[in-house]
């Protein structure tokens, strides 16, 4: 009986989910969430983010909102969100990504 009142106590602990965030420099770190929790919140619960500078957030090649759940994304125990700095727009060139090839192609501004 005894046993029993043991496996019950331990089976209605909620099972904790956690996540990976691999930041720039390859620093990696593990935080707890809920499906129902929004992703912005946790981060900056985390200190994540940092509210002077801008960064992506990158899911399975995909940018997220983090504005979104992370049920939205379906987003599981031990994943990892990749927290990308944003490039500043370049003043003088234009980058056109080309998918089938997967090549950048660079033309220069004219000025006229």
């Amino acid at each position: 009986m005894k046993e029993l009142e043991e496996l019950c106590k331990y089976k209605n602990i909620k099972e904790i989910k956690t996540i990976n965030i691999k930041n720039v420099g390859n620093f990696t770190k593990k935080i707890e969430y809920e499906d129902c929790d929004i992703i912005g919140e946790v981060l900056r619960r985390n200190e994540l983010i940092k509210e002077n500078k801008s960064f992506l957030y990158q899911f399975k090649k995909k940018i997220i909102d983090l504005k979104k759940t992370f049920s939205y994304y379906k987003i599981k125990p031990n994943d990892t969100i990749y927290v990308l700095p944003e490039p500043p727009p370049p003043p003088f060139l234009i980058y056109l990504f080309h998918q089938l090839s997967g090549k950048v192609h660079v033309r220069k501004k004219m000025n006229k």
